[in-house]
């Protein structure tokens, strides 16, 4: 009876590491991170949108948990060459999750990052990582000539 115990005790204390012990080296686990991933590009493209329209408070209360997961995807993505795309893609429209929760200097460092991989970016994008380059240089370190150059 013990062990059974101590059993559903390591099941609660990891249950992530767990579900990974369990998938890994299974196909599986490729399509939940890629599902994962999918689902955390689409709902950083809503709150993309939505930080356009609505209310803060409204927006805060709607995307404040997702922080953690547009991290996640983008340590992981960002820094595995066959997913830098996604990665870079994925900052773009994240932007606002930095700029509202004042992170600014995670920001800067996730931009400078998605700036020197080489990805190609369309024009909009582009011009508008390097304004939230400039924003968070501004906001992390102040009015300095670096932030005159992004």
């Amino acid at each position: 009876m013990d062990s059974i115990q101590t059993f559903y005790g390591l099941l609660t204390a990891d249950p992530a590491g767990y579900a990974r012990e369990q998938l890994s080296g299974n196909e599986q686990l490729v399509n939940v991170h890629r599902r994962y991933t999918t689902y955390i590009v689409e709902r950083s493209r809503d709150a993309s949108v939505d930080w356009k329209r609505l209310p803060k408070h409204e927006w805060h209360d709607r995307y404040r948990d997702d922080t953690k997961d547009v991290r996640a995807v983008l340590s992981k993505r960002l820094t595995h060459a066959n997913s830098r795309d996604t990665g870079a893609r994925l900052l773009t429209t994240a932007i606002p999750f930095w700029v509202e929760f004042s992170l600014m200097e995670e920001c800067r460092q996730l931009i400078s990052l998605a700036l020197a991989i080489e990805v190609d970016f369309a024009t909009h994008q582009r011009m508008a990582l390097y304004a939230a380059l400039g924003t968070s240089l501004t906001g992390a370190r102040g009015p300095v000539d670096k932030n005159f150059r992004a």
